[in-house]
């Protein structure tokens, strides 16, 4: 009779220190780890002293080297629950950024922006009318040839065995390769064949450096990418520059109209550097190594996806000329992210200064460097319209490998 008493007393027990261990160990936030992240031994240190998983709840390292090392999430130091493979930064450097710049970009291929009728002998002729090509394709090939610019079509289509024939083009579109068809129409003023489509090829746009590693020289920017202005697409980079940018005024953001930072940069002048990329995370490339925009004085570690916190932080931007300084701001919330997206943290302006010159966060601060605990954590990337002082930052996880 004591023994099944004592039994009863022993699961009872049993029962409530398992619901206070459940309850304190945050399944979701474990969860929403990715399985690759970037991160400092200090990191790994802190997310212990912090309980940052709860009290029961150890991080241990396996398998230790910088490029593949293991981590493995253990209950009280013995069962592992979660493992994750990290990337140890301790020695990585980055210059921290802040900068205003400007990027010239010229496309992979030709963007379809419109319609063009074509002024034929026997009237006008709507090309699209008979072809499955959208507003919004990339144009990468004509019958083989592979397609970069304007000229490159116009030559294409008007190579004698070629001339007013249904053509295949391979383009992009919603970032996947299909085959389309065209027929040109022959031009009655120019006596030469036309597609019939408005196209663009170059683009332009003005942000915020965010960081340039300091072992190779490459850098990211923006934490979203440049656009196209009539398609909203993403534009397709074949290459490009980044030069140095000067902010000539303010539009300052209030509720429901977003504000705007006014730049201005010269294309042909002495470039910073070259643009290789341009996805959903901004603008990469490599910086010039004679360049002047680099700050050897502004080295700061790499922080990982475990080292954003609710709490206070720092923004890098410009809003002078080329000036840069720093505006304090509060990083309200850290979303659970198991893969990459642009917007990882809410976080609100909250220095008297930034706010009374810009109303919080306007166009032009996107890429703006996010600083907290001597580490670069992540990156503005948009504002809350109906609110400036807030906005979204992205992780510097989802920018550093880009």
């Amino acid at each position: 009779m004591q023994i099944t008493r004592l039994k009863k007393i022993i699961g009872f027990v049993l029962s409530v220190l398992f619901v206070l261990v459940m309850k304190d160990i945050p399944l979701i936030e474990l969860q929403a780890i990715p399985k690759q992240i970037n991160l400092n031994e200090t990191d790994i240190v802190a997310v212990n002293n912090d309980a940052l998983f709860g009290k029961f709840i150890e991080l241990k390292t396996k398998n230790q080297n910088k490029e593949n090392t293991t981590l493995q999430f253990e209950l009280f130091g013995l069962f592992p629950i979660r493992s994750v493979r990290a990337n140890i930064v301790d020695k990585d450097l980055v210059y921290v950024g802040g900068n205003p710049v400007g990027f010239s970009l010229n496309s992979e291929g030709l963007i379809v922006v419109g319609a063009n009728s074509v002024l034929t002998k026997s009237g006008r002729v709507d090309t699209l009318k008979n072809s499955n090509v959208e507003v919004g394709d990339i144009i990468i090939e004509i019958e083989g040839q592979k397609i970069t610019k304007t000229e490159d079509a116009e030559a294409v289509i008007n190579i004698k065995e070629n001339e007013g024939k249904n053509l295949q083009i391979k383009a992009v579109r919603k970032n996947k390769e299909i085959m389309l068809n065209l027929t040109p129409a022959l031009d009655a003023q120019t006596n030469r064949y036309k597609m019939g489509l408005w196209v663009r090829d170059d683009a332009a746009g003005v942000g915020t450096l965010t960081f340039v590693k300091k072992d190779n020289l490459r850098f990211g920017a923006l934490g979203h990418p440049i656009c196209d202005i009539d398609t909203k697409v993403p534009f397709s980079v074949h290459d490009g520059k980044m030069y140095s940018s000067n902010i000539i005024g303010i539009k300052k953001g209030t509720s429901g109209i977003p504000g705007e930072l006014k730049g201005l940069f010269l294309r042909g002048q002495k470039a910073e550097g070259n643009v290789e990329k341009n996805d959903e995370f901004g603008v990469f490339g490599y910086v010039n190594k004679e360049s002047k925009i680099l700050n050897e004085e502004l080295l700061y570690k790499i922080g990982g996806r475990l080292t954003a916190r609710p709490g206070k932080a720092k923004i890098r931007a410009g809003l002078e000329g080329h000036a840069v300084e720093e505006y304090d701001i509060e990083i309200i919330k850290t979303n659970y992210q198991n893969v990459s997206k642009q917007k990882s943290m809410v976080i609100r302006v909250t220095d008297k200064r930034l706010l009374s010159k810009t109303g919080g966060i306007v166009q032009g601060m996107s890429g703006s460097p996010i600083l907290q605990n001597g580490k670069v954590v992540g990156a503005v990337t948009h504002v809350f319209v109906n609110d400036p002082k807030k906005g979204f930052g992205v992780y510097l996880d989802w920018m550093i490998g880009e």
